[in-house]
């Protein structure tokens, strides 16, 4: 099957090519929800619904790889951002800005979000805590967006390829990206003593 003719005919809206999408990636979609995310039994089916709208909405557009095994690795971060986007959609976990701009403008880079490094702390270990997210913050403010984004997916666990090809730029300058965030960040703010 020639991956890159069902998209252009899926963008092209023709149902066939639409439907032989989903006949022949569903039913991996579901497998990858059943392996990372096997506590969803429950949910798959909205999950994977989630899914082939994604795709649908802007997924297949932004897709730029040649062949069905950089189509299967997409497919794949795109099940996995879905599952965790539900999870965080279910839980409303309490969260803590990165970002102490507070405009809601467009054109403001996103903020990023961690959980609340407080829960569950000593009020000791609070203080702590505190300042370590904010010389967290601080260091991240320091690189341009495409190092931040590099270094949030890896930590959320994708691998170098994969986001290699989210963000089309070589494996070596992934790798490069993430081992200066995490140096700096070691230096900046665990190496106080």
């Amino acid at each position: 099957m020639d991956i890159l003719l069902i998209i252009q005919r899926c963008l092209a809206r023709d149902e066939d090519a639409w439907n032989t999408l989903h006949r022949e990636y569903s039913g991996l979609a579901l497998a990858i929800l059943r392996r990372k995310f096997p506590d969803l039994i429950d949910d798959h089916d909205d999950i994977i619904q989630k899914v082939f709208s994604s795709l649908l909405t802007t997924g297949l557009k932004n897709f730029n790889g040649t062949t069905q095994y950089e189509f299967l690795a997409y497919l794949k971060i795109i099940v996995r951002n879905e599952a965790v986007d539900f999870i965080q959609a279910k839980q409303r976990r309490k969260t803590v800005s990165l970002n102490n701009n507070s405009s809601e403008n467009e054109d403001d880079p996103p903020m990023m979000e961690i959980p609340d490094p407080n829960i569950g702390l000593q009020p000791d270990h609070k203080a702590e805590a505190q300042e370590l997210l904010s010389c967290i913050a601080t260091v991240m403010r320091d690189y341009p967006i495409a190092d931040q984004q590099v270094f949030l997916m890896k930590i959320q666990g994708h691998m170098d390829r994969e986001i290699s090809a989210m963000l089309k730029m070589p494996i070596g300058t992934v790798a490069v990206k993430y081992s200066r965030i995490r140096d700096t960040l070691r230096e900046k703010c665990c190496d106080k003593s």
